[in-house]
Parts: structure tokens; sequence; C-alpha cells
């Protein structure tokens, strides 16, 4: 059985989708809006695969060190 409830996208605040998959125990938070996904493991919470465009590789700090 699949419950299927409307959030806020945590990417752009629209209306989104969270759909709990009982039987296989995953969480999918999806946007038609921005394209957001977001799909977890409700068991360990470990997450399965995301996508969250708008943010830019460029815009995160990174520290590299090299020897």
């Amino acid at each position: 059985m699949n419950c299927q409830y409307q959030v806020a996208c945590p990417n752009c605040g629209r209306e989104a989708q969270r759909i709990f998959v009982q039987d296989s125990h995953i969480v999918r938070t999806q946007c038609s809006s921005c394209d957001y996904l977001l799909i977890l493991s409700s068991e360990t919470g470990q997450v399965i695969e995301a996508y969250s465009p708008g943010i830019s590789a460029h815009t995160l700090k990174q520290k590299v060190t090299c020897s």
C-alpha cells in the first residue's frame, strides 16, 4: 500500500509529492515544478537517489589538498 502527501519542495518551496511505498520501504519526494527528486530508505534513512537542480557545483566551497 502506498501513501501520498503534498509537501513543500525543499528546493523551490512549491507543492511537491511525498510517496511512501510500504512494500519496498521507500520514501520518494518529487517536485514537478523544479524536477527535485529524493529517494530514501524508510528503514535506514539512507539516500538511494537524489537530484536537486539549481545548486551549482561552483557555489559549493571545497577544501582541496594535494600532496
